[in-house]
């Protein structure tokens, strides 16, 4: 069901029924399988106690995903990061002294 996070999910409910229509960018319909459906419906249907019927549709997208909004944040943390670690004197000192430079895919944040 990992899909569902490649897409844009709008729900409308009907009657005793609920549709959802997941819309995907046609490069993911390989994603798209007879058990990954059912396994969204499943999830829907448990979440809204209701039933639910699934339809996907093969478009452009207008807006981001949430696998797009995430990727966007972890590109943002990982320069906020890099940044404040190179503002850092003893950084700075290190990079000056040993002529160094810093791996960025190296950096991990601990806390």
């Amino acid at each position: 069901m990992q899909f569902a996070s490649l897409g844009i999910l709008r729900v409308e409910p009907r009657d005793e029924t609920i549709l959802a229509t997941l819309d995907l960018l046609p490069k993911n319909e390989v994603m798209v399988t007879d058990e990954s459906l059912a396994e969204l419906q499943t999830a829907l249907q448990n979440y809204f106690q209701q039933n639910v019927k699934v339809k996907i549709n093969l478009t452009q997208l207008e807006q981001a995903t949430p696998s797009e909004i995430q990727q966007q944040q972890q590109v943002k943390q990982q320069s906020d990061m890099l940044e404040d670690f190179r503002q850092e004197p003893i950084v700075q000192k290190v990079l000056q002294t040993f002529d160094g430079q810093i791996i960025e895919k190296t950096l991990k944040r601990t806390q």
